[in-house]
C-alpha cells in the first residue's frame, strides 16, 4: 500500500495509532482506508470516526514493521511491541548533574542584555550559569543563619 504523501505513514487496517483529535491524542485502530479518509475506532470508549490521513501522528504498527525489517521476529510480535509505550532509548538533553526548578525571574533590561553580550563574548559561560553562581552563593550565605534561626526556635517549644 503507498504511504500517505504528508505524513509518510504507511496506514494499513488493523494498524494501531496515535491520532489527534480536537488539540488531544488519543489511542486507535485502523479499520478501514478509502481516498483521503481513514475510519478508525477509538480504544477508550470504542467510538468509530472518519478521520484525515493528517490527523494521524503516530503509526506504531508501521514503526514496528520498520524496527523489524530484517525480520528478525514475527510481524504479529513486532506490531505488539510497537503498541506498547515509548521504548528505553535515551533522547533529548542530558539530565542536569542536579536537579534543577524552572522559575520564572523578572530582570532588568540593561543587565539581562549586558549578561548576554558577555556570554556572546565568552566573558562568562551563559545567562543561566551567573544567575545560579548567584544563587547558590546567596544560599551558602543564607543557610547557616536559617539553620541557627531555626534551631534556636525549635529550642523553645
Amino acid at each position: 500500500m503507498a504511504k500517505h504523501r504528508r505524513t509518510n505513514l504507511d496506514n494499513r487496517p488493523e494498524d494501531k495509532i496515535a491520532a489527534r483529535i480536537d488539540g488531544t491524542s488519543r489511542r486507535a485502530t485502523i479499520l478501514a482506508i478509502a481516498g483521503e479518509s481513514v475510519r478508525v475506532r477509538f480504544d477508550d470508549d470504542g467510538t468509530e470516526q472518519d478521520l484525515p490521513h493528517a490527523a494521524i501522528e503516530r503509526n506504531f504498527s508501521d514503526a514496528a514493521r520498520k524496527a523489524n525489517s530484517r525480520r528478525t521476529r514475527p510481524a504479529a510480535e513486532a506490531a505488539r511491541e510497537g503498541w506498547k509505550t515509548s521504548g528505553a532509548r535515551k533522547v533529548g538533553r542530558p539530565a542536569a548533574e542536579r536537579s534543577t526548578t524552572s522559575a520564572t525571574v523578572r530582570v532588568n533590561e540593561d543587565t539581562w542584555e549586558l549578561l548576554g553580550r558577555a556570554a556572546a563574548a565568552g566573558l562568562i559561560v551563559s545567562r543561566q550559569e551567573v544567575v545560579n553562581t548567584f544563587l547558590d552563593g546567596l544560599a551558602a550565605i543564607l543557610r547557616p543563619q536559617l539553620d541557627r534561626l531555626e534551631a534556636e526556635g525549635s529550642g523553645d517549644a
